[in-house]
């Protein structure tokens, strides 16, 4: 099977971010690699990310300091992704 990277950006739906990284989970296991990329939330949702990057070594992570949008979120993660195949989420698909 080849590997992966499933990408979902954020901004500010932190509950629906943790159920559609649990879901990719618990559904497919850890061999994929999860991107998450937060484009500017204030809802608490990096710190999130960060402590799930933290206990999940096959995600990689990147924040937006500002909102700049869906079209530059979904660049930038295929950019630091690492896997050939992409699927491109959104946070509240679960």
């Amino acid at each position: 099977m080849e590997k992966i990277s499933f990408i979902i950006p954020n901004v500010n739906t932190k509950k629906y971010l943790e159920w559609c990284y649990n879901s990719i989970r618990k559904n497919l296991g850890d061999f994929h690699e999860i991107v998450l990329l937060d484009d500017g939330s204030t809802d608490g949702s990096w710190e999130w990310i960060q402590e799930t990057h933290k206990k999940d070594k096959n995600t990689k992570i990147h924040k937006n300091y500002e909102n700049v949008g869906i079209a530059y979120s979904y660049n930038k993660a295929v950019e630091i992704s690492s896997s050939d195949i992409v699927c491109l989420l959104h946070s509240d698909m679960y």
